[in-house]
């Protein structure tokens, strides 16, 4: 049994050797018989990455190290998926890490409960400060299985590829998308999940995600792909229509479209470095999108719901209808 660990970096010099020790810890720990294969595909950098990894591949030699030319993290990701052999894939960003027996909880998971995938927490880190971990309860059909039938689960999910474990029998006909665009995750893992029909779970902690606000605010501030949201959305309904399952899952697919796409304008409100006036464009950009695809999106029975986390994100939208 062998898993392969996927680590996209571009100029990762500060985190790397956190993340590659995180890994080698984590294969020490795997039980007799089954074997990690570690593969870091380098997006191009130009700062010391590559001779600090050069020096952990000296010392420990069990690190397989590709290079491409600037192509974004779904690309890099791709390349890994591509060169993986392993019986199933772990996806690790180059700025997180794993804390110990991660891979051996996540691997017992799935293979006890026989699922494609398995899911757990994560820990989130501002700096070196721990500041939350994730909390979800799910409907179980049995210990450690969950029914994605139940509860919205594709809505309620995170849908990034942190601290889960997938088969690579998933990613026989699928990647991420080809072109750079963000939010890249969503368009791909809600659709595995959703062709697995059940998840498995562990109830710990097993990634370790860091939290970059300054990044994370940037993204916005500087750069023009807020409506790269809507592109995301619109290849995981291709993909989820290619799976099959889109007929039966089109009330969550629009929960999910609206919610996403609102949480985009509430940020371009809050946080886009520009007049009113552009922002005004934008968002009225993103709800021409929206109305396009799910002219109902205000009566979405999730995003209305009063028991619901959501009914403050479309009061905030109401607050801001200036914007519109």
């Amino acid at each position: 049994m062998t898993i392969d660990i996927i680590v996209p970096v571009f100029n990762g010099g500060r985190s790397i050797k956190r993340c590659i020790m995180s890994v080698l810890r984590n294969s020490e720990q795997c039980p007799k018989g089954v074997s990690t294969n570690l593969v870091i595909v380098d997006d191009g950098s130009t700062d010391e990455t590559s001779s600090i990894i050069a020096r952990i591949q000296a010392e420990y030699g069990s690190v397989q190290y590709l290079k491409q030319a600037n192509s974004g993290v779904a690309s890099a990701r791709n390349y890994g998926i591509d060169k993986a052999t392993g019986d199933y894939i772990v996806f690790l960003d180059a700025d997180d890490w794993l804390p110990d027996h991660s891979i051996q909880r996540l691997l017992k998971c799935a293979l006890e409960n026989d699922t494609d995938i398995a899911i757990g927490k994560s820990r989130y880190y501002l700096g070196k400060i721990p500041v939350t971990s994730t909390s979800e309860t799910w409907h179980a059909i049995s210990p450690g299985v969950i029914d994605i039938a139940k509860d919205n689960f594709l809505v309620e999910i995170t849908p990034g590829i942190r601290a889960k474990i997938f088969s690579r029998s998933l990613f026989e006909h699928s990647r991420f998308p080809k072109d750079r665009i963000k939010w890249e995750d969503l368009a791909l893992v809600p659709a595995l999940i959703a062709k697995s029909g059940i998840v498995s779970y562990v109830d710990d902690v097993v990634y370790n995600y860091t939290v970059h606000m300054n990044t994370t605010v940037k993204d916005f501030l500087f750069q023009c792909n807020v409506l790269d949201i809507i592109k995301s959305l619109d290849i995981l309904k291709e993909n989820l229509q290619q799976f099959d399952v889109y007929d039966r899952l089109t009330a969550e697919y629009n929960s999910m479209l609206t919610l996403h796409t609102l949480f985009r304008a509430e940020n371009v409100v809050t946080w886009i470095n520009a007049n009113r006036h552009e922002k005004k464009k934008i968002t009225r950009k993103l709800i021409h999108e929206l109305n396009r695809r799910y002219a109902d999106w205000k009566n979405d029975a999730v995003l209305t719901d009063p028991e619901k986390r959501y009914k403050d994100l479309f009061f905030n939208f109401m607050l801001n209808k200036c914007y519109l």
